[in-house]
């Protein structure tokens, strides 16, 4: 997703925890995790309905 890698999730994560500490960095991934979720269920739903008003076309 986003092109994003293990390995640079990690940096990220890693630069959060120095940067804002571990109990927010641990709220914000918490959210963000979430956000993401979110965002591919929506794009998987879109996605879907695409597909499906292209087949009733033809």
């Amino acid at each position: 997703m986003f092109g994003i890698g293990f390995w640079e999730l990690m940096v990220i994560a890693g630069v959060a925890l120095l940067v804002i500490g571990p109990k927010q960095a641990v709220s914000l991934m918490h959210t963000f995790g979430r956000f993401a979720g979110n965002a591919s269920a929506y794009w998987r739903r879109l996605r879907q309905e695409i597909e499906d008003i292209g087949k009733e076309d033809k």
